[in-house]
């Protein structure tokens, strides 16, 4: 049995194709508690950073993530999805994982950051195919929420951006100017680089 103050979590089973006359486990003792400790921390953490309702990782767990990504200099992306208009909020928040996982082919981890903002990092393959698909997203969301209305907006990192903070201010800045542009419309943001002076 695996105990963790005072509470079974699990059981390890030894099976032997020959039984042993005088078995020795001390050998393996030590690796399956270290298992056990590992497998209980992993438990309590995932517990700790989703949210109860939705099973949504939590805004702490985002931006945790968010400083850490900052300091990957890799390509990759930052989506805030806002809820606009629905008929049930906690439906939809708990439905938007599996149809975005319908569209870009796997499940990226999704942040509940309010009650109606979501967060997500993504690749720019990923960011790509869901900018591609925002009707074909919406319209999996109407199967089982008949009244809905989403905004999404997204920044791409890249390394002029040394604070966490600057890429979520472009990320809900992208997402502002799509709530006010309104329904069915899809812009590229290209910054106008600085005027130099002569």
């Amino acid at each position: 049995p695996l105990v963790n103050n005072n509470q079974l979590f699990g059981a390890v089973k030894i099976e032997f194709a020959d039984p042993l006359t005088s078995l020795d486990i001390n050998p393996i003792w030590s690796e399956v508690k270290s298992f056990a400790k590992y497998f209980d921390q992993t438990i309590h953490y995932n517990l700790s950073v989703q949210d109860n309702e939705t099973s949504l990782f939590t805004l702490e767990h985002f931006n945790n993530i968010l400083n850490y990504r900052v300091s990957l200099d890799i390509p990759q992306n930052l989506s805030l999805l806002k809820i606009l208009n629905t008929t049930d909020k906690a439906k939809t928040l708990k439905d938007i994982s599996s149809c975005i996982k319908e569209v870009i082919g796997k499940k990226p981890e999704i942040y509940k950051l309010s009650d109606d903002l979501l967060g997500m990092f993504l690749t720019l393959e990923d960011r790509e195919k869901i900018s591609k698909s925002m009707g074909i997203l919406v319209n999996l969301l109407k199967k089982n929420i008949v009244n809905i209305e989403i905004a999404f907006g997204s920044a791409d990192y890249n390394s002029n951006i040394k604070f966490a903070n600057k890429w979520y201010e472009r990320a809900t800045s992208a997402l502002n100017t799509s709530v006010q542009e309104g329904k069915n419309n899809f812009k590229l943001f290209t910054e106008t680089p600085p005027a130099t002076k002569t």
